[in-house]
């Protein structure tokens, strides 16, 4: 079993520590690996060599970087109903899957679209249909980047029907089913 702990639970929603001191903590505590994010501890702009540092100083202390997270798509979302969240979205995500090929992770989890967002009123409520849709279409164009780079995508799903779905569409896809979240 691989044993490795999201960037949330240990530095906050804001970097409140960095990188390297993630790493050291997981492998103090005998962690596989981490889980960093991207677009708080791990910058948007963040470079290249920044991330070969990173990834170096990982293997160095035997932490493993096989994953990344964001809670981008929770304000700008692949399936929002505006056009240009959208496309903001999938700039964002093909960032996105850069810095996971540069920082050595197999997988990105990406939060595909939500039809409400309980926490932020300002946030439309968009059909679930609309949600869908926008998302699959979204993508489908993020898809062949994807798959260039050797990364997976993981949606975050809150049904098998929706996983199933979305496998049979596309390659390079799988999905991340939250037990908490779904009250399981």
């Amino acid at each position: 079993m691989y044993k490795a702990l999201n960037y949330w639970v240990f530095g906050g929603f804001d970097a409140q520590k960095t990188p390297y001191e993630f790493i050291d903590f997981a492998a103090e505590k005998g962690l596989d690996g981490v889980e960093f994010t991207v677009g708080d501890v791990l910058p948007v702009d963040i470079t290249e060599e920044e991330c070969k540092k990173i990834a170096a100083y990982a293997a160095s202390k035997k932490v493993g970087l096989r994953t990344l997270a964001s809670g981008a798509g929770w304000g700008c979302n692949i399936g929002a109903a505006d056009a240009e969240e959208r496309e903001n979205a999938i700039s964002f995500t093909e960032k996105y899957l850069h810095i996971a090929k540069w920082i050595g992770a197999e997988t990105i989890l990406v939060v595909p679209g939500a039809t409400r967002i309980a926490w932020d009123p300002s946030r439309p409520v968009i059909p679930y249909k609309q949600v869908w849709d926008n998302a699959l279409a979204s993508l489908k164009r993020l898809v062949p980047l994807a798959e260039k780079l050797h990364i997976n995508i993981a949606l975050e799903i809150n049904s098998k029907e929706q996983l199933d779905m979305v496998v049979r569409k596309l390659s390079r896809l799988g999905g991340v089913f939250d037990v908490v979240r779904n009250n399981i």
